[in-house]
């Protein structure tokens, strides 16, 4: 009982700050020019953005199908993976962080994986974090050489980030050295936690993933690049030009943004820094016609797997 109050708190905080941040951008547009703004949304690259879906897809579920198969050891039909990876993108619409992928675990009872569905699911969301990362640090270090703009917002994301993919190069070339001196040098402390505790699942990732790790992070980084690309039709729609590169850059600060586990589906948090970061390209209202288009990534792959979401759960 304990539990479900915790997770409704959760829920109706994240709901809260949705709307709080949303008031906030909504109070101050001019409906009537919103409107007009929509009344003229191009059709093909609304045809691009809509067609867009079917290589992310593909390769979510892929990338899902690889993972079951070479780590839990289970070869699923990649129409089954097709099924689950849809239907927990319906769950993303309640569940903060965009974090629906939690409803597999019970879906893949059914199959005896040598690996716990927790840790996969962890992986592919540790993998496209990380692929978001890579993408904002590429673009930014590119951007800082092409643009006077952001450049001080950019040089902290570089140092950022080269300092966080160092860390993630020693870590992973030293991680049995670094392993075996953690769980010597903090072992009273270790056996105190439980085996979902952050360190375990980091430990236990690295080792399941091991040599093939190279292979699922560039399947991620091509997943989140035409993503990337969803959102550069979506300003085309508007007749917005921006550069690639400021597509690239503003779009992943919004990606991540939105995968906080503060809000739900995004909302809010990612149509800010939308609005932010494009404010010199259009005025808000059409920004915020950029955010509102850009939740149709969320709702239309969620209706899409809403029968599939159905159909597993009531099994």
């Amino acid at each position: 009982m304990k539990w479900i109050n915790k997770r409704t708190l959760r829920l109706a905080l994240s709901i809260a700050l949705s709307v709080l941040i949303l008031f906030l951008i909504y109070d101050k547009i001019d409906f009537a020019s919103m409107q007009k703004v929509f009344s003229e949304i191009r059709v093909i690259p609304l045809i691009i953005f809509l067609l867009l879906f079917i290589p992310q897809l593909w390769l979510a579920t892929k990338r899902w199908n690889i993972m079951t198969k070479e780590i839990g050891k289970v070869k699923l039909g990649l129409f089954t993976s097709f099924k689950q990876v849809v239907g927990s993108y319906s769950a993303n619409l309640i569940i903060p962080g965009k974090m629906g992928e939690i409803v597999r675990i019970p879906w893949m009872k059914i199959y005896k994986l040598e690996t716990p569905v927790l840790m996969l699911v962890f992986l592919e969301k540790i993998f496209d974090v990380l692929a978001v990362f890579f993408i904002l640090f590429v673009a930014s270090i590119t951007y800082l050489f092409f643009s006077a703009e952001h450049q001080t917002l950019l040089q902290i994301v570089v140092i950022t980030l080269s300092c966080g993919f160092l860390f993630l190069f020693l870590f992973y070339f030293n991680r049995k050295r670094i392993s075996l001196y953690i769980d010597r040098r903090f072992a009273d402390y270790l056996s105190t936690k439980k085996e979902d505790f952050i360190y375990f699942k980091i430990k236990n990732a690295l080792k399941y993933v091991d040599s093939r790790i190279t292979w699922y992070f560039l399947m991620s980084i091509l997943l989140w690049i035409v993503q990337v690309c969803e959102f550069y039709f979506i300003f085309v729609m508007f007749n917005i030009f921006p550069h690639v590169l400021d597509v690239y850059v503003g779009i992943s600060l919004a990606l991540l943004a939105g995968a906080l586990p503060i809000s739900i589906a995004g909302l809010g948090p990612r149509d800010a820094v939308i609005i932010k970061f494009f404010s010199t390209y259009a005025p808000i209202e059409i920004l915020a016609g950029v955010g509102i288009i850009s939740l149709f990534r969320i709702i239309v792959t969620a209706l899409i797997g809403l029968p599939f979401f159905m159909t597993q759960t009531r099994k």
